[in-house]
């Protein structure tokens, strides 16, 4: 297996993480805006086929009254269904966290949805309860 750092993910590559799952991140029915990733860090099979991805994107987050302040948003986390339960989740993330440092912000943020929060529950990052909103950083 290989950890290999990638831009925004084809349609082809992302359809290969997904495989024939309807719903991987089990949102069918909740209206969430999804913004894609500028960068991905992915596990590569001994074949070449991506089997784990993390994304990342800078993203201004508020949260209440508080000062907007720019975060490295880590999200769209994938582990191909046939290789799940092997830690690579665990890998991609923390290869991402490595990688946002070198984007700027001074801190980073897992954007993921309820039901997946215990994932991270063995990380050492405060959890955050509430509500937040984004907006994306585009470079020109």
């Amino acid at each position: 297996m290989e950890l290999v750092d990638l831009g925004r993910l084809s349609e082809e590559q992302y359809a290969e993480l997904v495989g024939d799952e309807e719903d991987p991140w089990g949102a069918a029915g909740i209206s969430l805006d999804w913004r894609s990733k500028d960068r991905h860090v992915v596990i590569c099979d001994d074949h070449g086929k991506l089997i784990a991805a993390a994304g990342l994107v800078v993203a201004e987050v508020q949260s209440g009254k508080q000062q907007p302040a720019d975060v490295v948003g880590i999200g769209g986390v994938i582990v191909a269904a046939p290789h799940r339960r092997r830690g690579l989740g665990w890998q991609v993330i923390s290869a991402a966290v490595e990688r946002a440092h070198d984007l700027g912000p001074d801190a980073a943020m897992l954007f993921c949805r309820p039901p997946w929060s215990s994932f991270t529950d063995g990380m050492a990052s405060p959890r955050f309860q509430g509500r937040c909103s984004w907006t994306s950083k585009v470079e020109s």
